[in-house]
Order: C-alpha cells, then structure tokens, then sequence
C-alpha cells in the first residue's frame, strides 16, 4: 500500500512538472474510482470488517479526500505559467549567501546524526 501511495505521488509530480491538466484530471478520475473500489469493496472482502467500524480506514479516507478537493482545485485554477524556482539564489549578497547555506546545511546534519546513532 504504502508502495501504491509513494507511485501516485510520484505520477502526480510528473504530470505537474510537465503541466499537462487532460493527464491530471485522467489520473484524478482513476484515483477516485481506485480509491472507493479499494474503501468499500476490497478492503472489507480481505479485512471482513465493514467501512464504518474500521477507524483507520475512515481517517485514511478523509485524508485522500482533502488530497482529492486539493487536486481538484488545482485543476481548475490551472498550473502556474511560471516557477519561480529557489528564491535564495536570484540575487547575489551576503544574506541570502547565509540563508541558502543555513537551507542546506539543515537536512545534511539530519542525516549525519541520524547514520552516527
């Protein structure tokens, strides 16, 4: 599941990046139809429990149903024209020199306590 989850993510970032709203709104009627084949067929056939007494499942669902109001917004308001990009390097000065080095300096010293323990 969690391997379906990291593949929807993944096909959803493709068609941002290459901005194509017939591919969004395809892959969004696919995912909603998944979604509640999965919910209401699938799942109480493996699980035997209904829909409404699996709590986990109704949270589940309601998270994909914000993602689904989101999405759904998105492709109504359309992708930007432009990216703006990583804002800390379009000007050249010593503020946004430290800034951008303080960006990436974070997530590196995450990983490195992380490998020491």
């Amino acid at each position: 599941m969690v391997l379906i989850q990291f593949g929807t993510m993944i096909v959803d970032r493709a068609l941002y990046l290459r901005k194509t709203l017939l591919g969004k709104c395809a892959f969004q009627v696919i995912l909603v139809l998944g979604t509640h084949f999965w919910l209401f067929f699938i799942l109480p056939g493996v699980t035997e429990r209904r829909f409404n007494l699996n709590y986990v499942a109704q949270i589940w669902y309601l998270v994909k149903c914000i993602y689904f109001g989101l999405s759904a917004y998105q492709i109504k308001c359309g992708y930007p024209n432009r990216i703006l990009g990583n804002f800390l390097t379009k000007s050249f000065n010593l503020v946004n020199l430290v800034l951008f080095k303080g960006n990436t300096l974070f997530p590196r010293a995450a990983t490195i306590s992380d490998l020491k323990s």
